[in-house]
């Protein structure tokens, strides 16, 4: 646990008891920790930086702060308290035009040298028991500043859903295995939607293999990350995906990502006064 820059916690574990105090070291060394707010709840306020205030709401919209909110499947979000210098990455907006509010569903809290990252809307499902389109949003935040290489479109774009790539470590280097969507709709759940015109035909196997001819840049910076042998060496990523309606890539590529990973933080902090219920 304590070799990797991040660590996301699925499921419901429980990291209080005996598994607090490695909790604790591995932010003290600097590593970040991803949890749902089932698992922060169980923390000291201390570590996670928020309190479940017992009241749960349902949304239909969500936003990047400083985003425009977009409208996805009705998720639940657990109201929190959160500490003054904790940082929100993400809100909910309840409501309507007339009457509405906002919810934080991702909370950074810096602790130590590390920073402790909870989302507040349960195992991040909404209630299709599908992915909320904040998973990739983070995802993207977390690894951007970790990924080795960069994949790119032939036209020099950042994949949108055109192309599926991950990323593996060999014994020799880097294995980049690309995958183009052309023709294929597809949710994390459901069944394969495909247009039988976007991938028939010499024509459209050509062009779906100009259209994933994606360019893989090498990333110096991430690279000196990756030391041999370490157990964090071995990363695999989906950008986009095959899947419509998520929005992968904001985050990254707006620059967001410097506020995700522990010690790249931007010092400033965002002024919510009319947002904010923070506590001490």
């Amino acid at each position: 646990m304590l070799n990797y820059p991040v660590v996301w916690v699925a499921g419901d574990a429980d990291l209080s008891g005996p598994m607090q105090k490695h909790v604790e070291e591995y932010l003290r060394r600097g590593g970040t920790l991803v949890v749902d707010i089932t698992a922060a709840a169980k923390l000291p306020r201390a570590i996670s930086g928020v309190a479940p205030t017992g009241r749960t709401e349902v949304a239909e919209q969500w936003f990047p702060d400083g985003a425009t909110p977009r409208f996805t499947t009705p998720f639940d979000v657990v109201d929190v308290t959160w500490k003054k210098d904790a940082r929100v990455l993400a809100w909910a907006k309840i409501g309507d035009k007339k009457a509405w509010s906002e919810l934080p569903i991702l909370i950074r809290h810096e602790v130590g040298a590390g920073a402790v990252i909870v989302s507040t809307v349960p195992h991040m499902l909404g209630q299709d028991e599908r992915a909320h389109p904040a998973l990739p949003y983070l995802m993207n935040g977390l690894t951007a500043g970790l990924l080795p290489v960069e994949v790119r479109l032939a036209n020099g774009a950042r994949p949108r859903g055109e192309i599926m790539y991950q990323l593996n470590k060999t014994n020799e280097g880097y294995l980049v295995t690309l995958v183009s969507c052309r023709g294929i709709d597809k949710t994390q759940t459901g069944l394969a939607r495909v247009d039988r015109n976007g991938v028939r035909g010499r024509g459209a196997a050509h062009a779906a293999r100009r259209e994933a001819g994606a360019r893989v840049h090498a990333a110096a910076r991430a690279r000196r990350r990756f030391s041999e042998g370490s157990p964090r060496s071995a990363l695999a990523r989906a950008s986009g995906g095959c899947a419509g309606g998520v929005f992968a890539d904001e985050m990254t590529h707006t620059g967001f990502g410097r506020h995700f990973l522990a010690g790249t933080a931007s010092n400033s902090r965002a002024s919510r006064s009319s947002r904010m219920r923070s506590g001490s």
